[in-house]
């Protein structure tokens, strides 16, 4: 099975490359019809029903002995039901026994569970409705990928966590997949029962999948891999695509709301930093990533589109229209995936705002949160909106309506939270009165009824703050320089000192750093939170100062 699946997994690439060719005149039809033959030859082997279904037992067996082989020594456990499961204990002798076993498994033999998963769904459609029956097998895999993707301990490869976090997409009903470019349209009529019943119904799943989805989400960042930075994205799309489908879920949407609610409490209690504080960090950094990309990629679209059609490219030889029609083309190329995983990434992140509120308006990412929505708001109703007037939208999935829909969402929801109000005004790169004015007239154009009078209500709560703050920033102009954080140059809140450099900053402004780097930013030691000195006698000195008679700079030694 192993070489059989490979083989066809290349000849598919193959196919691709080849046929990309042949549409530019690059390669011989005779090339790409033998690929086809092989294609056929290979589909009639693989996915023929008795082979497929033998496959089926013998990975279900294989996934049920590995989880065997990590119980501690005298479990009773059946690894075949996830409530049994769920009672998993282990003591620390108990892990490392189980990490020796694992280190004599050779990793193709987990490695071929997700693969096998994902090959089940390149299948005809008629072939995967007959595996639609065999849910305990599916079951058994499921269980097998949340084990080990909760428990790190026991795979240290990060690309085959990664690998076993995609392959829970693929084992979504074909309905949802089918809103994502990875399925044809024959699938829509696949039942999708026992696929359902697999999330609704996995006690397991339900237990550790969301930490364990969001854990190894965190972990890609930090591969070590120079290909990483292309290469996240990648697994990244999976991830997102089975996170909105389970998060609504009754079952895991309580289990994120406690994993939420518990990342405040660290930072609040201890100034630890939580794994899912880390996923939300990242989760904006990619979007921003992504946005910056697709947009600038859609500006230099439309200079060429438009220097076309002006005719500024008829006074030019053959030799630099050709060069100006492959620029052209590259763009074309790039602009469509980055547009397409900006706008899953963007209706994620409105569809965690929607529900968590806590954690995007705690200290460490409420500013950095205001200032991703103030900056894509501007980009999209601000003066410079024209420039992104390509002449075909869906060719680039380009979706402006959806992306400000989304952003104007996360506005709404976050909205609750009065500090969220305050400091959107309090961004002054983006943020002005008149963006929220336009952002009313395009959501009056679309007729978003739903948000509109709530969009309307929290545009008079930030005209409101930013009356008070104008008082408040008139005042703090003269505060003392030692009162001001050395990197925002802003008036500190919580001073805390950093053990090596011995510079004194706000504690949200070196959290915030904290998210992505442990090191000390003047000199790059190593710092964590709880390394952190506090500097009580500096925050009383600006407590005083901020309290009295501000109209002129007191002295360091007040």
């Amino acid at each position: 099975m192993f070489p059989s699946a490979e083989t066809y997994r290349r000849s598919n690439e193959t196919f691709s490359r080849l046929h990309n060719a042949l549409r530019q005149g690059r390669a011989a039809p005779e090339l790409v019809n033998n690929i086809i033959v092989q294609q056929l030859g290979h589909t009639t082997h693989l996915f023929h029903p008795d082979i497929l279904e033998l496959t089926m037992r013998f990975y279900h067996l294989t996934s049920a002995w590995l989880l065997h082989l990590i119980l501690p020594e005298g479990s009773n456990i059946d690894v075949s039901n996830p409530d049994d499961l769920c009672t998993l204990q282990w003591a620390p002798e108990d892990v490392q026994r189980a990490q020796r076993k694992m280190a004599l498994v050779p990793e193709f033999m987990l490695e071929a569970i997700p693969d096998f998963i994902k090959l089940v769904r390149h299948a005809p459609a008629r072939t995967i409705a007959l595996l639609e029956e065999s849910y305990d097998s599916l079951s058994t895999m499921l269980s097998v990928l949340v084990v080990f993707m909760r428990h790190k301990e026991l795979v240290k490869n990060p690309h085959l966590r990664a690998k076993l976090a995609e392959s829970v997409m693929w084992l979504l009903p074909e309905n949802q997949l089918y809103s994502s470019p990875v399925t044809s349209a024959d699938h829509m009529s696949i039942p999708t029962y026992s696929r359902q019943r697999l999330f609704s119904g996995h006690s397991l799943a339900e237990l550790l999948l969301p930490e364990a989805i969001l854990s190894v989400f965190v972990d890609i960042e930090f591969t070590g891999e120079t290909e990483q930075f292309e290469q996240k994205f990648q697994y990244r799309h999976p991830i997102l695509t089975a996170l909105e489908y389970i998060f609504p879920l009754p079952g895991y949407n309580a289990k994120f709301v406690a994993i939420a609610d518990q990342s405040v409490d660290w930072i609040e209690s201890s100034g630890q930093v939580h794994v899912f504080t880390r996923f939300l960090n990242l989760l904006v950094n990619d979007a921003i990533f992504l946005l910056d990309e697709a947009l600038s990629l859609l500006v230099r679209i439309k200079e060429l589109e438009d220097e076309k059609r002006d005719g500024g490219w008829e006074s030019l030889d053959a030799a630099a229209k050709q060069e100006k029609e492959k620029q052209l083309a590259e763009l074309n190329r790039l602009a469509r995936p980055h547009n397409y995983l900006a706008n899953v990434t963007v209706r994620t992140l409105a569809l965690f705002c929607s529900h968590l509120v806590r954690p995007f308006t705690c200290s460490t990412m409420l500013d950095r949160m205001v200032a991703f929505l103030n900056y894509y708001l501007k980009q999209l109703v601000g003066p410079k909106v024209g420039a992104l007037n390509v002449e075909h939208f869906a060719a680039h999935a380009f979706k402006p309506q959806e992306l400000l829909t989304a952003i104007v969402s996360c506005y709404v929801s976050l909205s609750s939270d009065e500090e969220f109000v305050r400091a959107v005004p309090k961004d002054t790169r983006s943020y002005s009165a008149s963006l929220l004015a336009q952002a009313r007239a395009v959501l009056e154009k679309l007729n978003e009824q739903s948000l509109l009078s709530k969009w309307f209500d929290f545009s008079q709560r930030v005209a409101d703050v930013e009356d008070q703050l104008q008082v408040t920033e008139e005042a703090d102009a003269n505060a003392p320089v030692e009162f001001l954080d050395p990197i925002m140059n802003t008036l500190m809140e919580e001073p805390v000192k950093l053990p090596s450099s011995g510079n004194v900053v706000d504690r949200v402004t070196i959290m915030r750093h904290l998210l992505t780097d442990s090191s000390d930013p003047f000199n790059r030691a190593h710092l964590t939170p709880d390394m952190l000195e506090p500097v009580p006698e500096l925050q009383e000195r600006i407590r005083r100062w901020r309290s009295s008679d501000k109209s002129t700079p007191t002295s360091t030694g007040d």
